[in-house]
């Protein structure tokens, strides 16, 4: 049997979720950082983000800024592209490409409130 179908899974998680999001707010400007006094608010830009790039851009994005952009995440091999697609479509994974799958196990909100933490911590700081 010849295995020619590669397949990589990778997770993100909520504490990955957060550390893109971030890394994004912090590089905003002064007057737009002040914004984002809420989790509502970060949660409303991670929607409009996910809107504006679509999921696979999107997903790309969070997985290059926290992983690199040419980090492994150790493959599976399939016999064939259905065995393959039935694998990601079983395991409920979003499927970026032909042999890049992720499996999103996080959650948006806790996310939000993780990256508002951040924020309010960077802020305590700059004060002193």
């Amino acid at each position: 049997m010849k295995y020619n179908n590669p397949l990589e899974i990778v997770n993100i998680t909520t504490d990955v979720l957060a550390d893109y999001l971030y890394k994004a707010i912090s590089d905003l400007d002064s007057e737009d950082l002040v914004k984002f006094d809420n989790a509502d608010y970060i949660k409303d830009y991670l929607d409009n983000t996910i809107d504006l790039l679509g999921t696979d851009n999107f997903y790309t994005n969070v997985l290059n800024s926290y992983y690199g952009i040419n980090h492994s995440f150790g493959t599976d091999f399939f016999e064939t592209q259905q065995q393959l697609k039935k694998y990601v479509c079983d395991a409920n994974l979003y499927l970026i490409n032909d042999s890049l799958a992720v499996n999103d196990t996080s959650n948006d909100y806790i996310a939000c409130d993780y990256v508002l933490e951040m924020l309010e911590a960077d802020r305590n700081d700059s004060d002193e």
